[in-house]
């Protein structure tokens, strides 16, 4: 992703973030990104998906996270992480 910097999820050691649930977190589960004042979220193909406001975005490239947007990782009705957008 090109861009600012750059946040990054997953159980995998070298990135950003180390989640420890082997079951449910892939080793890349997905990444963060700011862009010209907007924040951008990319599922990296995690088995279990990534979720905006409920809509699984697996396989649509970066979405726009605008302030107020939920992010969920795994299941929307039983997410492992969940996440919140805010302005800045």
């Amino acid at each position: 992703m090109e861009g600012g910097p750059e946040v990054v999820l997953g159980r995998y050691e070298l990135y950003s973030y180390a989640l420890r649930d082997p079951d449910t977190i892939s080793r890349v589960h997905v990444r963060f990104v700011s862009k010209g004042g907007k924040l951008y979220v990319r599922d990296d193909g995690s088995t279990n998906g990534t979720y905006i406001d409920g809509q699984d975005i697996r396989g649509k490239g970066e979405v726009e996270l605008p302030p107020g947007k939920e992010v969920l990782l795994v299941n929307p009705k039983a997410p492992v992480v969940k996440l919140v957008a805010e302005s800045a």
